[in-house]
């Protein structure tokens, strides 16, 4: 079964800066707003809908933060897979980690 991981990573690297996305439906609030990283590197896929960030990769919502070793972020479901992940709620002082797990950021914002 493929997770959508590669064991490898890309020379290619950008800034480690936040940088930000709105949401496909977005009313530009800012509450729409999604920030995501990549410190060793960020990859699009061919049409720009799925995001491929690694090390010390994080995505950042209005109520929660996902920080991971690798994180895909695919902008049309509003998807986020992660590997060796660490969540952590707006609110509270208690990360919760794992070593794969899948959110619905739509899902989520709406706790």
């Amino acid at each position: 079964m493929s997770t959508g991981f590669t064991d490898k990573k890309s020379s290619a690297s950008l800034k480690p800066d936040l940088y930000t996305l709105s949401r496909i439906d977005s009313a530009k609030t800012r509450d729409d707003l999604i920030k995501w990283s990549g410190k060793d590197s960020i990859i699009f896929s061919k049409d720009k809908t799925i995001i491929y960030l690694y090390g010390q990769a994080k995505i950042i919502c209005n109520a929660f933060s996902i920080t991971a070793d690798e994180i895909i972020f695919n902008k049309n479901t509003n998807k986020v897979f992660a590997k060796n992940f660490t969540i952590l709620f707006e609110g509270t002082d208690s990360p919760k980690t794992g070593t794969f797990g899948e959110f619905s950021l739509q899902k989520m914002k709406s706790r």
